[in-house]
């Protein structure tokens, strides 16, 4: 995978001209003006993705530090960037809080009950206001639009489909929306 990424990385001016000049002559416009839309659509999911991280740094952080856990930074951090992952991330998370917990002295198990509802209302939170707000706010969808993408995405393609539900949706909304008007402004010139 390292491998792949460098040389999609090293090499993506290149391909992207090839594939621009498959495009038709009538079409190169549209096609240069779609990838354009879409890229600085994906860049700004991928802000929003890096805040989302962030905002579930903090508050787990937050969350730890006022609980008593140890190392509540380190912790908030590994949370944050597992949050990334769906459904194993937080159960990474849960876990390593919990190990983190059970290693401290003298051994209190509320603080293992406290710390799992650190990393459940904090995934609450993420839910319910970051992703809606935050990430769907970025890629131009209303948040029902990347609920119910994410919902739609997700029992049909599983984590896969959750991962790509809003940048997917975003995507097709830009692709749809160029299309659409080029197809108008053809059908008026046609008329005219």
């Amino acid at each position: 995978m390292p491998f792949l990424t460098y040389y999609l990385l090293k090499d993506f001016k290149r391909v992207r001209n090839n594939l621009m000049n498959w495009l038709p002559n009538s079409s190169f416009e549209l096609g240069w003006l779609i990838y354009y839309n879409v890229s600085t659509q994906l860049q700004a999911y991928t802000r929003g993705v890096m805040l989302q991280s962030l905002i579930m740094t903090a508050f787990c952080a937050i969350g730890f530090s006022i609980i008593g856990l140890d190392i509540p930074l380190l912790l908030g951090a590994i949370t944050g960037l597992f949050n990334l992952m769906p459904y194993i991330g937080p159960i990474i998370s849960i876990v390593l809080s919990l190990l983190v917990g059970a290693a401290m002295t003298p051994l209190d198990p509320t603080i293992l009950y406290l710390s799992v509802i650190v990393i459940v209302s904090a995934q609450i939170f993420d839910n319910a206001v970051v992703i809606p707000s935050i990430v769907a706010n970025a890629v131009n969808l209303h948040p029902v639009q990347a609920v119910l993408g994410i919902l739609i995405f997700g029992s049909l393609f599983g984590t896969i489909g959750i991962i790509l539900a809003v940048p997917a949706i975003a995507t097709g909304k830009i692709v749809f929306k160029n299309i659409y008007a080029d197809m108008a402004n053809a059908s008026l010139k046609a008329a005219a």
